[in-house]
């Protein structure tokens, strides 16, 4: 799990996907009603999320510090491209063609934010990207402050 993670269970896993209008409210009341049909299936789902933000804040972060990414997080992200259905396809646009997100249901919360994240990894925006400071530090250098007034 991603350190401080928001996401403790899989039913705010859908509430999450529902707000940032990753799914529509029936895919998200299907995947609800199949979770509770099946808790290991619930619990499998929620682990790979859990698994596969982690290898995106891996990389990320890689990226920003100028490293390497970890070999199990780019091996994450390479499975989840290839289990996934299509991310990309080639649409015809007004002004020629352009990448699209296949339309259709999906059953996969993970791939919008699979492609979002190819978007931004392919872009000249990857440049911009820059990491947080670090909470814990952060708390650390308040205590210290603190201790010197």
């Amino acid at each position: 799990m991603v350190q401080d993670d928001q996401l403790r269970g899989y039913g705010q896993l859908l509430d999450w996907a529902f707000d940032c209008g990753v799914a529509p409210e029936s895919e998200i009341d299907e995947l609800r009603a199949e979770g509770a049909a099946d808790p290991d299936a619930r619990r499998r789902a929620l682990g790979r999320a859990w698994a596969f933000r982690r290898a995106l804040h891996d990389c990320f972060r890689a990226v920003v510090r100028q490293e390497m990414p970890a070999e199990a997080s780019v091996a994450l992200i390479n499975a989840a491209i290839t289990d996934s259905p299509p991310v990309f396809l080639l649409a015809k646009r007004a002004d020629g063609i352009a990448l699209a997100m296949p339309a259709g249901p999906s059953h996969d919360l993970l791939r919008p934010i699979l492609a979002s994240a190819l978007r931004l990894l392919s872009s000249p925006d990857l440049g911009r990207l820059r990491e947080c400071a670090d909470d814990d530090r952060e708390h650390e250098n308040r205590n210290h402050r603190a201790d010197r007034r």
